[in-house]
């Protein structure tokens, strides 16, 4: 009987101890996500790396921009100097809403092409309290019969706000 009430002890402690720790990592999966939420809410399509960003669906370069040499923006009037809404019909036509009091964006911009050309983002670190850095891949396809210029632009809380660094990956 003795020997029963100790093995009980000691399977209870461990269950215990294992019950614990998958409360512990539910707790840190809980921050992550209360760190995030406001941009999930706002954006479904949320990438989650260093820094969480969303990528803003339809937008199209204006004709008469000029290429950011800054592609941290911050003012919804330096937004739509560069970027006209591309509303289409249906239920994920509408443009991502960007909220500039409490996010801000960064905007990667290429020359216009007549080649089918596409921006993948990689990911967004801190590199230092002053300077984060946007890593992304283009992917360049087949020849189109009319010129486009090939836009990225990301949606991040503006608690991150720093210069930004753009590396693209080859």
């Amino acid at each position: 009987m003795n020997q029963l009430t100790t093995l009980s002890f000691i399977l209870l402690g461990i269950t215990s101890m294992i019950y614990s720790c998958q409360s512990m990592e539910q707790r840190r999966e809980n921050q992550d996500q209360d760190s995030t939420k406001m941009m999930t809410e706002k954006h479904s399509e949320t990438v989650l790396t260093d820094i969480p960003f969303a990528i803003a669906q339809n937008y199209f370069v204006k004709n008469d921009a000029q290429i950011p040499e800054d592609p941290k923006i911050t003012a919804q009037s330096d937004f739509d100097s560069i970027f006209g809404n591309a509303t289409l019909m249906g239920e994920d036509g509408q443009s991502t809403p960007i909220d500039f009091e409490q996010q801000f964006v960064i905007a990667v911009v290429l020359d216009q092409s007549d080649f089918a050309t596409k921006i993948e983002p990689m990911d967004l670190r801190k590199l230092d309290s002053e300077k984060i850095q946007f890593r992304y891949a283009v992917t360049v396809g087949e020849r189109q019969q009319y010129i486009s210029q090939p836009a990225l632009i990301l949606v991040a809380d503006k608690k991150h706000e720093a210069d930004i660094v753009l590396k693209r990956e080859e």
